[in-house]
């Protein structure tokens, strides 16, 4: 955790989300799933998309579907 940037919030805040989720789900993909979707749409929203490789999008949306597809069939 001291290599984590926290003074700089599109990087911090997804890694704390990352952090946060892993124990609360017990579940590791769930949490790197959750620090990729957040990191991406926190780039986004920040007007940064280029600071975001394309594979990245690639795996957040991946994600995405499938944190969707088993709500959606419920």
């Amino acid at each position: 955790m001291r290599f984590i940037p926290w003074d700089r919030a599109d990087e911090a805040i997804p890694a704390f989300l990352t952090i946060l989720t892993l124990p609360l789900t017990f579940n590791i993909s769930y949490g790197i799933g959750f620090g990729f979707i957040s990191y991406v749409l926190i780039k986004l929203a920040r007007g940064k998309p280029g600071e975001v490789h394309p594979l990245l999008y690639v795996a957040a949306a991946l994600f995405a579907l499938a944190f969707l597809v088993p709500a959606l069939q419920q």
